[in-house]
């Protein structure tokens, strides 16, 4: 009995680790964490880079997409660039511009038809993140005239661009003349045969990630045919329906507004009904 006492006695004094071993394990465990964490650091910066990619790209797509499907079957289209937002209000040269008066004028003339309607791309605060940045906007006439309200309204939730800045240039496709499916994005091509002016648009969208627009994380290209307005359109035989073309308005400003004019097709109960019988 005593020396089963003496053995239980010599166990309990031989149990746990020594403080060369805890030592020890604490540095193997600290070597194991360091060579964890260097592994998946990169992989989560590449999935964090990846991450703002796609978001850069479905960014770009959405806003091609909807300006396109909204004005590719315009009637009249004016495009103006580097402009004030001033320029389109009360007494500013777009509002008194005569291919804007013949749109509206048109309008008037049709209101049961046609409706006067203008998007912009403008520099506006984003009310969440409290950072300025390029949006989407639909424009309000005032009092039913050709000048603008002081109050666009973004197209699409703040959170859409949360943490990217798009940067959106427009600018007009050069056909050359006769030719319906010959294009040069550009002035005439020196072979002799003049260029003009075709019833498109290209919109190159640079998306960065920081406000200082410094930081590009994606470049993306689309292009808007207005259908009613081409040459060849069953709707456009007599050259009723026009595009204006892209007028730069060297606002001198470092981040100017571009405005884009249309006159659509008011929808009616028709176009409701048949919509909903074909889905």
């Amino acid at each position: 009995m005593k020396r089963l006492k003496r053995l239980l006695r010599r166990k309990r004094k031989n149990s746990g680790f020594t403080l060369v071993e805890l030592v020890v394990s604490c540095g193997l465990l600290g070597i194991l964490i360091v060579g964890v964490t260097a592994f998946i650091g990169p992989v989560l910066r590449s999935a964090a880079e990846n991450e703002k990619n796609v978001r850069a790209t479905l960014l770009t797509q959405t806003i091609d997409e909807f300006v396109s499907r909204s004005t590719r079957d315009s009637y009249y289209v004016a495009v103006f660039t580097d402009a004030k937002r001033s320029d389109a209000y009360d007494g500013g040269d777009i509002a008194k511009n005569e291919n804007i008066k013949a749109m509206k004028d048109f309008v008037d003339k049709n209101k049961e038809i046609y409706e006067l309607k203008c998007f912009s791309y403008s520099w506006a605060e984003d009310t969440q993140s409290h950072e300025y940045k390029y949006m989407l906007m639909t424009e309000k006439f005032k009092n039913a005239s050709t000048a603008l309200e002081n109050n666009p309204a973004p197209v699409f939730e703040y959170c859409f661009y949360d943490g990217l800045f798009p940067q959106i240039t427009v600018e007009p496709i050069m056909v050359k003349k006769g030719s319906a499916d010959s294009s040069d994005e550009g002035s005439d091509s020196g072979s002799g045969s003049k260029n003009e002016v075709a019833a498109a648009l290209k919109t190159t969208y640079t998306v960065y990630t920081k406000q200082d627009m410094k930081n590009e994380e994606f470049i993306g290209v689309g292009y808007t045919e207005f259908c009613n307005v081409r040459v060849d359109s069953d709707d456009n035989k007599t050259m009723k329906f026009k595009f204006y073309g892209v007028t730069p308005m060297d606002s001198g400003e470092d981040h100017p507004t571009t405005f884009i004019y249309y006159v659509a097709r008011r929808p009616n109960r028709f176009d409701v009904t048949s919509s909903s019988s074909t889905t």
